[in-house]
């Protein structure tokens, strides 16, 4: 129920399902349309017999949090609801603590960015975070920006402004290519690449 997408198929959208064998909820949510334009992705409602509980389903895909992709049971009623933050939303994904959406405020850069998605982990690359943009032209733009060196030397001016729909990339080593880096990040943005319109990126 709610924010599901419907598609050519037959079992897709909102609706009940039959579950075929064992089914967590990212495989079951993929083969049935995946989430809509506004799914809040971060507060998926799962109810079953004496039992309400909300997943966060980028904890599940970015972060292989098994808590959040939980086994689904015959009678299960899944519900992902709407965002109320609508489209001024940045992604932000790889070595930081808390990846996901981020609600972008005016005039936010890389640097709040990183802050609100909890800082880097242990394995993050500082010195090569990658912002993905749309240019004018719907291709692909992609910045590599030195975090390391923008801290240590207190110089904010080298701050990446950010712009809704931008991805925000932490990786573990250095990354030199949009197709090294759509590698890299294409399996986990496979459930939701349909909410972001990944594809015009793709085409460059």
């Amino acid at each position: 129920m709610g924010e599901v997408r419907t598609t050519a198929r037959t079992d897709s959208g909102p609706g009940e399902w039959a579950l075929r064998g064992p089914t967590r909820l990212v495989g079951f949510l993929s083969d049935h349309g995946g989430p809509g334009t506004d799914a809040d992705l971060m507060r998926i409602l799962l109810v079953r017999p004496g039992q309400r509980r909300e997943v966060n389903l980028f904890r599940a895909v970015f972060q292989g949090a098994e808590e959040d992709d939980p086994w689904l049971e015959s009678g299960d009623l899944v519900f992902v609801p709407s965002q109320s933050m609508g489209n001024r939303k940045v992604f932000v994904l790889g070595e930081v603590n808390t990846p996901g959406v981020i609600n972008i405020l005016d005039k936010m850069g890389l640097v709040e960015a990183i802050a609100r998605a909890g800082g880097f982990t242990q394995r993050g690359y500082m010195k090569g975070v990658v912002v993905l943009k749309r240019g004018v032209d719907g291709q692909a733009e992609m910045r590599v920006a030195n975090f390391k060196q923008m801290v240590k030397e207190g110089d904010l001016s080298a701050d990446v402004p950010l712009q809704p729909g931008d991805i925000v990339f932490v990786p573990r080593r250095a990354i030199a290519t949009l197709q090294e880096l759509f590698s890299i990040i294409n399996p986990a943005l496979g459930i939701i690449e349909s909410i972001y319109i990944i594809d015009n990126f793709r085409k460059q």
